[in-house]
């Protein structure tokens, strides 16, 4: 159970998992809210106030976990399938390969990934844990930390679909790595993710995600499921 626990005046709020409610032998907590007052009411606030804690039962110690986060679950939410990546100026001369069209590959951090069409590039979406910064981005794999493309961060932001980036992008620009030795990440204000096709029924990566999920729900939920 998910559940807020109060130890008393000036004592500490904590956000808690356990078996009961009743009773603070937790096994996750949150920071204390207690002095947070405009983020200790929602749990998809908690995070703005830093980490949550994890018992390590065979250490008999709070381990701190920078990536775990509780975030406000769309039942209804779908996004594009399959998006096009687009630059006019700064992307276009430094990294023109990772433009084109990227279709939906697999879920991660409770979002699509998506696979360029001809090249060997990921879009994804990633979390560098709580007040750290979440960005999508572009790769050559949703695994790895190596980046080619960000969005600003989007930590505080709507999120949950690509197609979000391209909003923020219009007031804070994209930033593409340089291949030039010294040049390193450029600002590009021309970059655009636009969704080219929302629902992509003869995508073999998606019907074969589907299949072994055993499901009919929208994709964007079984993502959530993982």
């Amino acid at each position: 159970m998910l559940y807020m626990w109060d130890w008393g005046p000036n004592a500490g709020m904590n956000w808690m998992v356990s078996l009961d409610y009743l009773n603070n032998k937790r096994f996750i907590e949150s920071l204390s809210v207690e002095t947070h007052l405009d983020n200790n009411i929602c749990i998809e606030d908690v995070h703005k106030v830093g980490p949550f804690r994890v018992w390590n039962t065979a250490d008999r110690a709070w381990q701190t976990d920078w990536n775990l986060r509780v975030e406000c679950y769309n039942e209804t939410l779908d996004c594009c399938d399959k998006v096009g990546v687009r630059s006019t100026q700064t992307t276009l001369f430094v990294q023109p390969d990772i433009l084109g069209e990227y279709s939906f590959f697999t879920g991660y951090n409770g979002r699509s990934v998506y696979k360029h069409s001809t090249q060997d590039y990921q879009l994804f979406f990633k979390d560098w844990g709580s007040n750290q910064g979440e960005n999508w981005v572009i790769g050559k794999n949703y695994t790895d930390d190596e980046i080619l493309l960000s969005s600003p961060n989007m930590e505080y932001v709507q999120n949950d679909c690509v197609t979000d980036a391209d909003e923020i992008g219009l007031i804070k620009p994209f930033l593409v790595k340089s291949n030039e030795k010294y040049q390193g990440w450029l600002q590009d204000r021309s970059l655009r993710i636009e969704c080219v096709k929302f629902f992509d029924p003869n995508n073999p990566d998606l019907r074969e995600f589907l299949k072994n999920r055993r499901t009919e729900e929208n994709r964007n939920r079984v993502v959530y499921n993982l």
